[in-house]
């Protein structure tokens, strides 16, 4: 099972086929992901501004299932995890799996013909909404892709508490300059109390601008699991502190 937090509707994952992403999981037979956020972000005046096809997606869970027998259960959901795991994520109190939503659209963009010819998928891979799911919280693993902590730290206090005291094992995933991330969120993390398993590094695997070898997204990656996440009476403080370091946050 797999959170990815802070989703948006160009979230490259939507655009990954199920069966590529399985051929690289050999012993996984059926993977779960959960993509939480759509939320939108601020705008350089500091106002929300909503995701524009957060309404076209499909919420719910979505199974697809390949030629070889695995799957892949994909669960969209909009909002906050702390939302979440209130709603979507709270385990039945029957001890029962709720039936998915969704029925329609899509949780995968299906590939071309080329497409899966190239890499040797098949055509189009069966996708069908998951009569029952039982989610798995907590899961095996998260994601935060490009959270640009100095912008959102507030927001993103509440998740990262949650998996600090969960011990889910965390890759925050950041960009190049001129985001900060490479120079401050592993500070940031350790200042909410992450333990920090793996210090920044670089990604073998950045995503480059057709136009700029130089601006990357995916590049770098930091790893916690645990540690001790500070109260939320002490988050100003915090916030203050890191500012008087001369750290960018809001």
């Amino acid at each position: 099972s797999s959170l990815f937090l802070g989703a948006s509707s160009t979230c490259e994952l939507r655009w990954l086929l199920p069966s590529a992403l399985l051929a690289r999981l050999p012993g996984v037979k059926s993977l779960e992901l959960v993509l939480i956020g759509f939320l939108g972000e601020l705008s350089p005046e500091n106002k929300r501004e909503p995701d524009p096809k957060a309404d076209s997606l499909s919420e719910g869970i979505k199974r697809t299932t390949t030629e070889d027998g695995r799957e892949i259960f994909v669960h969209l959901i909009k909002g906050t995890l702390e939302d979440a795991l209130k709603k979507q994520l709270k385990a039945p109190e029957d001890g029962t799996a709720e039936k998915a939503g969704g029925e329609d659209g899509e949780a995968f963009d299906q590939p071309s013909d080329a497409t899966a010819a190239a890499f040797g998928l098949g055509g189009k891979q069966e996708e069908e909404p998951a009569a029952k799911w039982a989610p798995m919280v907590p899961p095996s693993i998260c994601f935060i892709a490009h959270p640009q902590l100095h912008r959102y730290f507030s927001d993103f206090f509440p998740a990262i508490a949650w998996l600090i005291q969960n011990e889910v094992p965390t890759m925050v995933i950041g960009a190049s300059a001129p985001d900060p991330s490479w120079d401050q969120d592993e500070v940031l993390l350790k200042a909410l109390g992450c333990n920090i398993v793996v210090p920044k590094r670089e990604s073998p695997y950045p995503m480059c601008l057709p136009d700029s070898s130089t601006v990357k997204k995916c590049n770098h990656v930091i790893g916690f699991c645990g540690g001790k996440a500070i109260d939320r009476s002490k988050l100003v403080d915090t916030k203050l502190s890191l500012l008087t370091q001369d750290y960018n946050v809001r």
